[in-house]
């Protein structure tokens, strides 16, 4: 499994056509967490950015939906490993550099009068 929460600042480039492309970056934390068929796993959190791009079609002033592609990346600062019931949490004795990558779909939606 894979998760990042992070705060993201976002661009969207005005176009006279209802696509619309975007980009965004994020800086926050995530974590990787690697589980095996004997109940062992093994999760490593640290902190990093993610840069994100896509292409969104406009519903109307209020809603945009579109595809999405991003990519992670992090230094872990530790580990924690469960394996046979016995759990143990530590520091990395270096910084490792992990990411992930995602593909996904946008949704934006607005409240309010459009302008």
């Amino acid at each position: 499994g894979a998760s990042f929460l992070g705060v993201t600042g976002r661009v969207y480039w005005a176009t006279a056509w209802p696509w619309g492309p975007n980009a965004a970056l994020s800086i926050g934390g995530g974590a990787l967490e690697l589980r095996g068929v004997d109940e062992s796993r093994i999760t490593t959190p640290g902190l990093g950015g993610r840069v994100a791009g896509g292409i969104d079609y406009s519903f109307g002033s209020h809603l945009r939906l579109g595809p999405s592609a991003s990519f992670s990346r992090w230094v872990a600062y530790a580990d924690a490993s469960c394996q046979r019931g016995i759990c143990r949490d530590g520091g990395a004795l270096y910084g490792h550099v992990l990411g992930f990558a995602t593909l996904g779909l946008l949704l934006s939606g607005s409240l309010g009068d459009a302008h």
